[in-house]
């Protein structure tokens, strides 16, 4: 909590002084025509798995890393599909979006200060709660249309 804390207020000066930030977030698939998704506890909704990148960290280290910490999966190949800019307030953050259909091991919360709920959900009956971003980047990626620029 006390990290997240720390992360938090890092950005919101970085927004303040106008520096971007970069993150990552992964579209996982299952075998079973299925996504991973996540609920944290700081945030409403259900989200796809991702963070920030650390600084010397490459976007595809940053995505495995993240969905690692967040859901305990090992993933390999990660496909990137798209950059987008997600405009929040103040606040500037650009989005790799990365589709993962290879991973070993089984979703379980691995922090339960940051996470809340984790679940792998039919494609065809997303949950109630589910962000509209969310749900429009599943889409897009099913659909081969990844003409958005924006989170």
């Amino acid at each position: 909590m006390k990290l997240y804390f720390l992360e938090n207020i890092t950005s919101k000066i970085k927004s303040i002084l106008g520096s971007p930030s970069l993150g990552v977030k992964a579209v996982i698939f299952n075998n079973k025509q299925q996504v991973l998704l996540i609920q944290h506890t700081y945030r409403v909704g259900w989200h796809l798995p991702g963070g920030g990148i650390i600084a010397g960290e490459t976007p595809r280290g940053a995505v495995c890393r993240e969905v690692l910490e967040e859901t305990g999966l090992t993933i390999s190949n990660p496909l990137l599909t798209s950059v987008l800019l997600n405009k929040w307030r103040y606040q500037h953050d650009y989005v790799l979006l990365y589709k993962v259909t290879d991973f070993l091991g089984f979703p379980e919360i691995q922090d339960h200060h940051e996470i809340e709920n984790i679940g792998w959900f039919n494609l065809n009956r997303l949950p109630d709660g589910i962000t509209s971003s969310t749900r429009s980047r599943i889409s897009e990626i099913l659909n081969g249309d990844n003409q958005n620029d924006h989170w």
